[in-house]
C-alpha cells in the first residue's frame, strides 16, 4: 500500500462509510470525516461516477474559475483516481443543458445559470471557508461563499466516494459546514529535512519535495489552513540562498491549496548568532547576547540589516506567514539591556519593543505585502487585568498603540479570562498558542485539545489557533486530529472549558490564577484523565481517528493500544516529572500499561496485513517494546529502593544486583540496529544512565546503613516531596554526603507538618520547583515553629526567596530577619571554576579562616540579602553575600545562595570545596553543635 493512498483517502475510507438515512454530525461517529460536518443529511442513493475506469460524470466550472477552484476540481479527481476510478472530464459552464450526472464545483454565483437558489446558502453562516454540498443522483453542487469553502466542499465530498464492486459512486447527501477559527494551524516538520546538525546542506531537500507536497496534502485534508515550521530552520534557511528556490516551490504548492506556511524563529527578534572566534567589533556597542544570540533595542542600522536579510528571503521565496519571538526571559531580558539602549529608551520597554517590531515588519511587508506578520513578546501567557499585573498591562497597552494594527500577537494558555483581557486591552488579533502536550509530554495523544472552545470568542474568529506538540516524531498526529475537531466546531460532542480559579499564584514579577477543569485544578485531572474517552457523545471519536490514519485493518487495535495511556520510548520518564510521583504503585502501573499495549500491538503482528500497516504496527511496537524493557528495570530498581527504605538489605542488594543484569541486556539490545531503526533520533541509552546512577546511590546508601536497627546520631530530615507532586533538586549530592558522617543520621520526608518536622533537629530545603500537595500554604508557619522550639533549618539557592517561571517555590525568605530573600542571580560562568570567600570565622564553617577562599561546585549561585539579623558568612569573586547564618528563638538558620550540584548538572558521590564544609560543619552547627 501506498502511503499517497492513505492521505488520500477513497478506498481504504470506503469500509468504514457505512451511512444511515438522515444522519447528522451529532450521531455521526461512524463516519470518517474529520472535522465533522455541523450539518450532515445522508441519502440511500448514490451518483455514478465511474465504471470499470470509464467516466460516468463531469465536472462543471465557471468559465473565470481561480486557481483555487480549479484545484478543488483537480483534488476531488484524484481522490477518485485513488480509489480505482477514472478521472472525470473538466468542463466550463457554457449555460446548456447537457444530458448525464454532473458535478458543479465553484462559488455558486459565477455559474450562468445557479446550480442553487442564491438564499439556499443564506440559510448557513457559511462565511469565507464555509461550504455547502447538495449531492442528487443527478446533480451534484460543491459551493460556498469563498473559493476556499469551495475547496473544503471538494474535500469533504470525497469523503462520501463508495466502492461499489467497480463502480465508484457519491452518496447523496446535503452537508453544510463552516469553522469557528478561522485561522487553524499545524505544527510540521515539512522543511527540516535539508537541515543537519543546525547547518543547511544546500539543495539536499529537493529531492524530498514529493514528500513535503504530501504533508500539505494531509494537511488540507483534515482542513489546516496554516503549517508552522520549526525554527531552527527558518534561522538556517534565511542565511542558505541556495535552498530558496525549493521554499518557493512549497509556498507555491501550499497556497494553491489555501494553505500559508509560517516560519517562526524563536530568535527572530536577535540580530546575530554569537559565532566560536568570539565578538566582532560590529556587535560591540549597543547590544547584549542572550542565548548565544545577539539583541538590540537601540542599534537600528542592525535590526534595518536583518529587516533586509528578511525582506530577500520573504521575496524570493514567496513566503505568507512569519513569526519571531522575543528573548524568552521574563520581561523579554529588557533588566539586561545595553547601555545606549538604556540612553534611547530609557524605562520605556514598550517604544523598545516596538522599534523592533516596527523595523522588521516593514522588511516583512516589503518583501511581500500580504504577509501574516506574527510577533511574540513577552510575557504571552497572563491576564493583563489580573490585580498585580498592572504594569504588563500598561506595556500591552503603549506597545499595541505604537505597532500595527495587523500583526498577530501571541498569547499562550487555555485561560479564556487571559484571552477576554487581551482583547479588551489590544486592538491586534491573536495567535492563541495552546502548549497542550507539557501535561503528557512525550504520549501519543491527549484530550486536551477538546478545550478550544474556552478560548473562543464569537467577536474575534480571526484569532489563529495553534497546538504546541513538541515533535512530530512522538507521532503526535491523532492529538492534531482531536485538535482540529474542536478548533473547527469548538461545540463538538466533549467539548470542555477552562475557568480561572480564586487561587492567585505568582510567578516571577506577574501574577496568575491557577486553572480549573471539573473541580480540579487543570494539570491534575489531564495527568489522571488526559488520555481517557472525554465524553459518551464522542466515545468513537479516537476510533474514528485511528481508521482515518492507519486505515480501517488496524485502526481498532491502534486506538485501543493508544487507550492504555503509555508515552514514547524516548522520553518514558517524562510524565513522572510533570506528576513528580514515582513511588513503587506508579511504576508498577505504568509498567503494567505498557505490557498490554506491547500485547495488542503483537496480536496486530500476526494479522495479514499490507505493507504500510505492519509498518505502522512494528513502528509502534519497536518503540513501546523498549519502553517496557525498561519500565521493568525501573520497577526493579524502585522495588530495591522500597526495600531498603524498609531496612531489608539482603532484598535490596538482590534486586539492584537483578536490574543491573537486566539493564545490561536491555542495553545491548539498543545496540541492535533491527531493533533501534525507528529510535534513530534520541540518544537512546540516556534514561538507563539515569537507572546505574539511581543503583550506585542505592548502593552508597546500602553501604553507610545498619540492618539490624536504626542508626544513632543527631536525625536530620531532607525535604524531598517528589512523590507527593513536588519537586526539589538536587538533594542526592546532600544525602551522600551527610550518610558518610557517623553523626548524623539522614532520612528524607515528603511533607512540612508540624508531626513531621518535630522527629528532627535539623531540616534541609534544597531547591524548591514546587511543594508537594498542601506545603504551600503551611511551610513559612512550620518552618519558624520548628526552628524557633530549636531545631536548625537550612536553605539552598532559590529557596532563601526566588521564584522563576513555571514554579511556586518560596517568594521572600521565611526568615526574614536573617535572609530577607534573594537580590540577584549572579550572571552564569559555564565552564570556570567560581572562588568564594570566608567573610567571617564561623563554626557552621568549620576551622575556616577570614579571607580564606573555596572553590564552589556549580557555575552560578543566587546574591543573598542579610536581615538585621543575619551574619554574612562568605562572599562571591565580586564580594556579594552568598552565605549568611543567624538565631531564632531556640534554633539557627544558614541560607546558601549555593546549591550542591555539579558544574555538569550532574549529582556527585559526594560534595567538595566550600559546598562540603557547608554541608558537614555547617549541619552539624545547626543541630547546636
Amino acid at each position: 500500500m501506498k502511503r499517497i493512498r492513505i492521505w488520500m483517502m477513497s478506498t481504504l475510507l470506503a469500509a468504514g462509510l457505512a451511512m444511515e438515512a438522515n444522519a447528522t454530525s451529532k450521531n455521526n461517529d461512524n463516519k470518517l470525516i474529520i472535522p465533522s460536518p455541523k450539518n450532515m443529511e445522508i441519502g440511500k442513493e448514490v451518483m455514478m461516477l465511474s465504471n470499470n475506469a470509464k467516466a460516468l460524470a463531469k465536472i462543471i466550472l465557471p468559465t473565470d474559475a481561480s486557481a483555487i477552484e480549479r484545484q478543488a476540481a483537480n483534488y476531488f479527481n484524484e481522490t477518485i483516481k485513488n480509489a480505482g476510478g477514472s478521472t472525470l472530464p473538466i468542463l466550463e459552464d457554457d449555460g446548456k443543458a447537457t444530458p448525464g450526472n454532473h458535478i458543479f464545483i465553484g462559488i455558486n454565483t459565477k455559474f450562468q445559470h445557479h446550480p442553487l437558489q442564491n438564499n439556499e446558502l443564506e440559510k448557513y453562516p457559511l462565511g469565507e471557508q464555509g461550504y455547502l454540498i447538495r449531492c442528487s443522483s443527478g446533480k451534484t453542487v460543491l459551493t460556498g461563499l469563498n473559493e476556499r469553502g469551495v475547496l473544503y466542499a471538494a474535500v469533504t465530498a470525497g469523503f462520501l466516494l463508495e466502492t461499489h464492486g467497480n463502480n465508484i459512486v457519491l452518496r447523496t447527501a446535503t452537508v453544510s459546514d463552516w469553522p469557528d477559527f478561522h485561522n487553524r494551524m499545524l505544527l510540521n516538520d515539512i522543511l527540516s529535512t535539508p537541515v543537519r546538525e543546525g547547518k543547511v546542506m544546500p539543495n539536499e531537500g529537493h529531492g524530498n519535495l514529493e514528500v513535503a507536497k504530501r504533508q500539505i496534502d494531509w494537511a488540507l485534508r483534515y482542513k489546516f489552513n496554516l503549517i508552522q515550521v520549526d525554527a531552527l530552520m527558518f534561522k538556517e534557511y534565511l542565511d542558505c540562498e541556495d535552498d530558496w528556490e525549493w521554499i518557493r516551490q512549497i509556498n507555491n504548492y501550499a497556497s494553491k491549496r489555501g494553505i500559508k506556511i509560517l516560519f517562526h524563529d524563536y530568535h527572530g527578534w536577535a540580530v546575530g548568532k554569537v559565532k566560536r572566534n568570539g565578538d566582532t567589533q560590529l556587535y560591540k556597542e549597543g547590544v547584549n547576547i542572550f542565548q548565544k544570540h545577539y539583541y538590540t533595542w537601540s542599534r537600528n542600522d542592525l535590526l534595518e540589516k536583518k529587516a533586509e536579510q528578511l525582506r530577500r528571503f520573504v521575496s524570493a521565496t514567496g513566503t505568507m506567514a512569519v513569526g519571531l519571538h522575543a528573548q524568552d526571559y521574563w520581561d523579554g531580558n529588557w533588566i539586561n539591556r545595553s547601555k545606549a539602549c538604556k540612553e534611547t529608551f530609557g524605562d520605556d520597554r514598550a517604544a523598545g519593543d516596538a522599534n523592533i517590531i516596527n523595523i522588521l515588519y516593514r522588511g516583512l511587508k516589503a518583501g511581500n505585502p500580504d504577509i501574516m506578520v506574527n510577533m511574540i513578546p513577552f510575557p504571552y501567557a497572563r491576564n493583563l487585568d489580573l490585580p498585580g499585573n498592572e504594569d504588563v498591562r500598561e506595556y500591552y497597552r503603549r506597545l499595541s498603540a505604537a505597532i500595527p494594527a495587523d500583526i498577530w500577537l501571541t498569547c499562550a494558555g487555555y485561560s479564556g479570562e487571559a484571552v477576554d483581557s487581551w482583547h479588551r486591552n489590544l486592538r491586534q488579533p491573536l495567535l492563541l498558542w495552546i502548549n497542550n502536550i507539557p501535561f503528557g509530554y512525550g504520549c501519543f495523544f491527549d484530550w486536551t485539545p477538546r478545550f478550544s472552545r474556552s478560548i473562543y470568542r464569537e467577536a474575534h474568529t480571526d484569532d489563529i489557533i495553534f497546538l504546541n506538540h513538541p515533535y512530530s516524531f512522538f507521532d503526535t498526529l491523532p492529538v492534531s486530529l482531536i485538535g482540529i475537531e474542536y478548533q473547527w466546531n469548538t461545540k463538538a460532542p466533549g467539548y470542555g472549558v477552562v475557568t480561572e480559579s480564586e487561587v492567585i499564584v505568582k510567578d516571577g514579577p506577574y501574577y496568575t490564577r491557577l486553572l480549573n477543569f471539573e473541580d480540579k485544578p487543570l494539570a491534575e485531572w489531564v495527568l489522571e484523565h488526559g488520555q481517557d474517552l472525554p465524553h459518551p457523545d464522542s466515545a468513537g471519536f479516537l476510533q474514528r481517528i485511528c481508521a482515518s490514519l492507519y486505515g480501517n485493518n488496524i485502526g481498532e487495535g491502534m486506538a485501543e493500544m493508544l487507550l492504555c495511556g503509555v508515552t514514547d520510548w524516548p522520553l518514558p520518564d517524562w510524565r513522572w516529572m510533570y506528576k513528580r510521583n514515582e513511588t513503587l504503585d506508579v511504576i508498577t502501573n505504568e509498567l503494567n500499561k505498557s505490557e498490554k499495549a506491547l500485547k495488542i500491538l503483537e496480536n496486530m503482528r500476526d494479522e495479514n496485513l499490507e505493507v504500510e500497516e505492519k509498518n505502522t504496527v512494528n513502528r509502534f511496537y519497536n518503540r513501546i517494546y523498549h519502553r517496557t524493557l525498561y519500565l521493568r528495570a525501573k520497577h526493579l530498581v524502585a522495588s530495591a529502593t522500597d526495600a531498603a527504605a524498609k531496612h531489608d538489605l539482603t532484598t535490596a542488594t538482590k534486586l539492584a544486583e537483578e536490574a543491573e543484569r537486566l539493564i545490561d541486556a536491555n542495553l545491548k539490545k539498543l545496540n541492535d540496529r533491527v531493533h533501534t531503526r525507528w529510535l534513530y533520533y534520541l540518544n537512546t541509552d540516556s534514561w538507563y544512565k539515569k537507572l546505574k546512577q539511581d543503583i550506585y546511590f542505592l548502593r552508597l546508601k546500602l553501604r553507610f546503613s545498619n540492618q539490624d536497627s536504626v542508626k544513632s546520631g543527631t536525625k536530620i530530615a531532607i525535604y524531598k516531596p517528589n512523590n507527593r507532586g513536588g519537586q526539589v533538586f538536587p538533594f542526592q549530592t546532600i544525602y551522600n554526603t551527610l550518610i558518610r558522617n557517623s553523626e548524623f543520621n539522614v532520612e528524607f520526608i515528603d511533607n512540612l507538618q508540624e508531626q513531621t518536622l518535630n522527629k528532627f533537629k535539623v531540616l534541609i530545603i534544597p531547591q524548591v520547583k514546587s511543594w508537594g500537595k498542601g506545603d504551600r500554604e503551611l511551610y513559612r508557619s512550620s518552618i519558624r515553629k520548628f526552628v524557633s522550639a530549636g531545631g536548625g533549618a537550612y536553605f539552598e539557592h532559590d529557596a532563601n526567596g526566588w521564584t522563576r517561571p513555571g514554579r511556586d517555590a518560596i517568594d521572600r525568605g521565611v526568615f526574614p530577619e536573617i535572609c530577607i530573600g534573594i537580590s540577584d542571580r549572579e550572571p552564569e560562568h559555564p565552564g570556570k571554576e567560581l572562588q568564594v570567600k570566608v567573610n567571617l570565622p564561623h563554626p557552621a564553617l568549620g576551622n575556616s579562616t577570614a579571607k580564606s577562599s573555596f572553590p564552589q561546585m556549580y557555575w552560578d549561585y543566587n546574591i543573598l540579602t542579610p536581615g538585621p539579623n543575619g551574619k554574612v558568612l562568605a562572599r562571591s569573586e565580586s564580594g556579594k553575600p552568598t552565605l549568611i547564618a543567624g538565631s531564632f528563638g531556640k534554633g539557627r538558620v544558614l541560607c546558601n545562595g549555593m546549591v550542591t550540584l555539579k558544574s555538569n548538572d550532574q549529582d556527585a558521590e559526594e560534595a567538595f570545596g566550600i559546598d562540603k564544609l557547608i554541608i558537614n560543619h555547617g549541619v552539624s552547627w545547626l543541630s547546636g553543635k
